[in-house]
């Protein structure tokens, strides 16, 4: 999508060619706007919340952790579907209108939640708790398809590809502290005030940020991007080719590794005798993940997208393969920081990847795609963990880490033979 056009113009002012070069942000900031940042970032917000505060709130005003998995399960899974479902539709119809409308489901339903999380019958929960998932707006991929459309527009073309590079990095930074700070928060307030509080403010910060982030002015660039081209829209089936799928497929196989590496550190809190670190441990991975993301703004535009994806992903099963061997808590925090440090360059390269390839006017639903694959991914790896967990201890749960870390790898290594026969 931002290399086509690169070839295809003509040169730029020098001056605007130095500046654009050299100060990315200064570029991304002038094509959205300094607004853009603070709303796309708090919008997101109950996307990472809602996943622990259901499981938490359910936990507690039912007594059953098992339920709050089942519930939390219920909306990861509903949420991948609903991001591709959403991608689609505002390729189509745009994202403003169907947006605000979704920020204002969504609130209903989780207010609805909340009311019958106590009492409902288990399959009347799991349902309610998939109806939030389905309707909460996949704000990071469709804010990734706004940037692909303003750098497109207003971008001079020799450096579109750097300045889309740091736009990807930055959402992917982005992603990473509201998946840091979200679970925090939801911690916080539910040990200040009351369980449910985690979730009320989700529907507060929908109904404000989500709206916001509808109404931004940059929906207009997505809208021309999506409509404006006249060309015919790539069926379906286009997206099971090799091109297409397997960067879904990498973003599968990280999802796998976030859940499976969760429940691991989860329990490795639990089997040294302090279950509530595991959150703090965890954020090692984050910070890590969100550094690294945003180094990547500084990769020269010759490394390769497909190598990219393999050196980090070969990085990572070494990494991983260290978890097993981890001796304390902040010697942990150590080693998952290392892994973020080859996650976060995967990540970015994956979206990157897929706004190349993506069909003309399918933009949103290759970007959600991606971003549904991260969230589907959790409820394959999570049990997986859980269950080497209860039988073998947490250090052999690692393993399922490394394991994901190697099909990753695997996947960068076809991809890579594909991008050979075919030129990124």
């Amino acid at each position: 999508m931002i290399s086509s056009a690169v070839d295809t113009e003509t040169d730029p002012d020098p001056d605007t060619e130095r500046r654009t070069a050299v100060r990315p942000f200064r570029a991304l900031t002038a094509a959205a706007g300094w607004s853009f940042y603070p709303v796309g970032l708090l919008a997101r917000l109950p996307f990472a919340m809602l996943t622990l505060g259901i499981t938490a709130y359910v936990a507690t005003v039912r007594g059953s952790f098992a339920d709050g998995g089942l519930a939390a399960g219920a909306y990861a899974l509903a949420a991948a579907v609903g991001a591709a479902v959403t991608g689609a539709a505002t390729d189509r119809f745009g994202q403003r209108r169907l947006l605000l409308v979704l920020a204002i489901i969504n609130a209903a339903v989780v207010l609805g939640f909340v009311s019958v999380a106590g009492i409902a019958p288990l399959p009347l929960l799991v349902v309610a708790a998939a109806v939030v998932g389905a309707t909460i707006p996949p704000v990071g991929p469709l804010a990734r398809v706004r940037w692909a459309a303003l750098v497109e527009d207003r971008v001079p073309p020799p450096h579109r590809a750097r300045v889309f590079g740091t736009a990807l990095s930055y959402e992917s930074m982005a992603d990473e502290l509201t998946f840091m700070f979200g679970p925090a928060l939801v911690g916080v307030l539910s040990a200040l005030l009351f369980p449910s509080t985690p979730l009320l403010a989700c529907v507060l910060i929908m109904l404000v940020f989500g709206g916001l982030f509808a109404l931004h002015p940059t929906v207009a660039a997505a809208a021309h991007a999506d409509h404006g081209s006249g060309v015919k829209r790539a069926r379906l089936r286009e997206f099971l080719l090799p091109a297409r799928l397997l960067p879904v497929l990498g973003m599968l196989t990280i999802g796998s590794l976030f859940g499976a590496l969760s429940t691991s550190v989860i329990a490795y809190a639990a089997d040294n005798g302090s279950p509530s670190s595991g959150g703090i441990i965890y954020a090692g991975f984050g910070v890590g993940s969100a550094l690294a993301s945003l180094a990547m703004a500084a990769v020269p535009d010759r490394f390769a997208l497909s190598l990219r994806w393999v050196v980090a992903a070969v990085c990572s099963v070494g990494f991983a393969a260290l978890l097993p061997l981890a001796s304390g808590a902040w010697v942990l925090a150590g080693m998952l920081a290392l892994l973020g440090c080859a996650i976060g360059p995967v990540i970015v390269t994956l979206f990157g990847i897929g706004s190349r390839v993506a069909p003309a006017g399918r933009a949103g639903l290759q970007m959600t795609l991606l971003s549904g694959g991260i969230i589907a991914g959790n409820a394959i790896g999570a049990p997986i963990a859980g269950a080497v967990a209860d039988s073998s201890g947490s250090s052999m749960a690692f393993l399922v880490v490394v394991a994901s870390a190697g099909v990753l790898a695997a996947l960068g290594f076809v991809h890579a033979v594909a991008a050979r026969r075919r030129p990124e």
